[in-house]
């Protein structure tokens, strides 16, 4: 039975006390976990360690250690289990470095296999009624002696070395959650979680909150901001993503704002020569660049997601192409006979006067969108910045 690769730590932190170390496969688990969480314990936070380290933390001390295997494919999971003594092996670890932290925390075994039935991990379920600890430990120092896997001999070991009474409180801290969701079930209970959130846009919302939740997690490992995400901050990005999907809001791309400006060698899109025809300055230029990727960017997605009411966006090109089509009368119905001089300068006035020009759009009132937007139009020659634009 393979297990997949490319599998993540979440270490979850409560209090003073150590409890928990969540080491989830996937970024996703955390996002889940959290969510859950926070219904049921609002103050707690995710802290970033390193990249495959997250820790759920409200006093920079773990409350629960959970050990997670996810497979590839379906199986069973048994005491004779490599995955199962490998855990076992971290855990017999801390009891003999704190068995007092031990005895306070709970350890948790989440795998997508299906225990073996009348193994050890069938009697250390969540279900109280289903738990046998005496009857799980006898399981766990039979399969420690009669197996013959190499792999596993250094754990076994380890296992038998321990004094009965340590052997009985590790058993009693395990619990085992078998049949856990794989990783694509994940997003589908994400989905579940969030569906009254999102006004029937649940696949749509998650997508935000997963974009905002990973470029979280990097600027977090990057040093950039914080280490420690709280769990209403989660909640709110939640409810800043939901309130988008209302007939007076869209949804913002958590990456757009970082947006760096791309290259102009050899561009000779229309909007960047159009921005040449008025002599501009380099930081202009590049501004006004990133302003048109910015908002060709957030409106393709906006559009692509079918959040765009039928002819929204004509709509408030046309509101654009008006409001430019105004300033353009007052400003250059005078320059026919003026030099170029002249009308480069009042082309420079027209551009800032778009730079700093706002238009919301359905609750969007970002200025790089507005100013973006002005770009587009003038890359398809609807509007312009020199008098003599058109020809």
């Amino acid at each position: 039975m393979a297990v997949c690769d490319d599998r993540r730590q979440y270490r979850v932190i409560e209090g003073n006390s150590e409890n928990v170390v969540l080491i989830f496969p996937r970024r996703g688990y955390a996002l889940l976990r959290a969510l859950q969480e926070s219904k049921k314990r609002p103050s707690l936070s995710v802290s970033i360690e390193k990249f495959d380290d997250i820790s759920f933390d409200d006093g920079n001390n773990p409350i629960e250690l959970i050990q997670t295997k996810h497979h590839c494919t379906p199986g069973e999971i048994s005491d004779f289990s490599v995955d199962v003594w490998k855990t076992l092996n971290i855990w017999i670890d801390r009891l003999v470095a704190d068995p007092n932290q031990v005895a306070e925390t709970r350890f948790l075994l989440l795998t997508t296999a299906t225990a073996a039935p009348d193994c050890a991990l069938t009697h250390l379920r969540e279900h109280l009624d289903e738990r046998d600890e005496t009857l799980a430990c006898s399981k766990l120092k039979a399969a420690a002696s009669d197996s013959s896997n190499k792999a596993t001999k250094s754990s076994r070991e380890k296992f038998l070395s321990l004094t009965e009474a340590q052997q009985k409180l590790l058993v009693s801290v395990i619990w085992v959650f078998d049949c856990a969701p794989n990783i694509v079930d994940v997003r589908a209970q994400i989905e579940d979680l969030l569906h009254f959130s999102a006004s029937g846009n649940a696949s749509t919302l998650v997508t935000y909150l997963e974009g905002w939740w990973f470029d979280r997690i990097i600027l977090a490992l990057k040093g950039d901001m914080a280490s420690s995400i709280p769990f209403n901050s989660i909640e709110k990005k939640v409810f800043e993503i939901s309130d988008g999907f209302k007939f007076n809001g869209l949804p913002l791309d958590e990456t757009i704002d970082s947006m760096p400006a791309p290259s102009t060698v050899g561009d000779d899109r229309t909007f960047i020569r159009q921005l040449g025809f008025v002599k501009i300055s380099k930081a202009t230029r590049d501004a006004a660049v990133r302003d048109f990727y910015r908002a060709y960017s957030q409106r393709s997605r906006w559009a692509r997601e079918n959040l765009l009411l039928d002819g929204e966006a004509e709509k408030y090109d046309r509101s654009l192409e008006e409001a430019w089509g105004h300033e353009y009368s007052a400003l250059c119905e005078d320059t026919a006979d003026a030099d170029e001089f002249s009308k480069t300068s009042k082309g420079r006035e027209l551009l800032r006067w778009a730079n700093r020009y706002s238009r919301p759009f359905r609750g969007r009132d970002e200025l790089w969108l507005s100013s973006g937007s002005f770009q587009m139009l003038a890359d398809d020659v609807r509007i312009g910045w020199h008098p003599d634009f058109q020809t």
